[in-house]
């Protein structure tokens, strides 16, 4: 993938105040970083919660972050180093954006990412296999402290 097709960090961001919306991805596997958590949402807030963390640098394996786990024929492989950024757009109350990790365990893992600014924001995330084998996709949503069914 040529460089320029590659990113650090996108953030979608209402505006500064603590209490605003505030979306940021991460677009790299490699460097002094290393977790495998390119195309992950390293955070999201709104309304002063932390709703969606990333914020474990000992866990580096996917499953620890707000990303995908592929699996391909019972493995995993470790991700490609670089995310590739396909399309940004602001439009005023909404923004979007397309992102892609290539070539990660046989996929390519497109993340879409609808904001409603203000409102919310909904992710579709589709992967496309260049490889045959048996597939299996798990989407990891962390969120901070202990949830329960109330």
């Amino acid at each position: 993938m040529p460089i320029e097709q590659s990113w650090d960090k996108i953030s979608l961001r209402e505006d500064f105040d603590p209490r605003a919306q505030y979306l940021i991805l991460d677009g790299m596997t490699a460097g002094e970083h290393g977790h495998d958590d390119a195309n992950a949402v390293i955070r999201f807030t709104d309304n002063g919660r932390i709703w969606l963390v990333d914020c474990d640098y000992i866990r580096r394996a996917p499953k620890w972050h707000n990303s995908a786990v592929v699996i391909r024929d019972g493995a995993s492989a470790a991700q490609p180093p670089l995310a590739r950024c396909d399309h940004l757009a602001d439009l005023g109350d909404v923004a979007l954006a397309r992102t892609t990790l290539p070539h990660y365990t046989g996929t390519h893992w497109r993340r879409n990412i609808f904001w409603r600014r203000g409102e919310y924001a909904i992710f579709i995330d589709n992967f496309v296999a260049h490889e045959a084998g048996d597939y299996r996709l798990k989407l990891i949503w962390r969120t901070l402290g202990e949830t329960e069914i109330d």
